[in-house]
């Protein structure tokens, strides 16, 4: 999936901005409260897709993984989101 951005686009503007803030956050990654905090925040998100009946799962499926980044960035934009709630 390519994303191009429109200059000025409010909802534009919002995802890169979480973006920005996704890789900030992936500078934290490894510290245990760190990673326990997002393993419990990608469950209520597993939980909230299921619950909204989303037509493709919030997490792909485990392996075999393709060679590029498909829905890492997807997932980390939806969790900046729920923690601005």
């Amino acid at each position: 999936m390519q994303f191009w951005p429109l200059e000025g686009l409010a909802s534009d503007i919002r995802f890169l901005k979480c973006i920005w803030r996704d890789n900030l956050d992936a500078f934290w990654a490894r510290e245990p409260n760190t990673v326990r905090r997002v393993l419990d925040e990608a469950k209520q998100g597993q939980a909230n897709s299921s619950a909204l009946d989303f037509a493709h799962p919030l997490f792909a499926p485990r392996g075999p993984f393709p060679a590029t980044d498909t829905t890492g960035m997807g997932v980390a934009v939806v969790m900046v989101q729920r923690s601005l709630n």
